[in-house]
């Protein structure tokens, strides 16, 4: 949905003076082509998906750094920290596919690498150790996915 704000120009004395073609493209507009919400057991309250240009976005819960902004904090505070608005995952990856699970996230790149992100406790995010992480992290070894 977009929305255009308009103003009349009381300022000539025979009306509003003819307005110039505007552009009606609306800035901040994402055309998801994948998005993961996860179901019940598996989810925390977050999504992410992946733009038609191979972007990450996520979305909703942030407590344990699930979003990948860099920060466990915000940017909103919906009872703990999150994001009503998809928000762009830190690190320039380009990615093919994004899923949810609970707390963290992760994504296959262009290139077949998987990475991760968020809690980390029970070593979920394949990196070799229990440290969340607040960006894509890339899973250890050099196997393709």
């Amino acid at each position: 949905m977009a929305l255009l704000a308009c103003q009349e120009d009381a300022g000539s004395p025979t009306g509003p003076e003819p307005t110039p073609a505007l552009d009606v493209t609306p800035a901040g507009v994402l055309s998801f082509r994948q998005v993961s919400a996860g179901n019940g057991l598996s989810s925390d309250g977050h999504a992410c998906g992946v733009t038609t240009d191979d972007r990450a976005y996520c979305w909703g819960a942030n407590l344990w750094g699930q979003l990948g902004i860099g920060t466990s904090t915000g940017p909103e505070d919906c009872g703990n920290p999150c994001s009503t608005r998809p928000v762009a995952v830190l690190g320039g990856l380009r990615f093919r596919h994004v899923s949810v699970g609970s707390r963290f996230t992760c994504g296959i790149t262009r290139d077949d690498r998987a990475y991760c992100w968020g809690r980390n406790f029970e070593g979920q995010l394949g990196d070799g150790t229990q440290t969340m992480r607040l960006t894509p992290v890339a899973v250890a070894g050099t196997r393709r996915f």
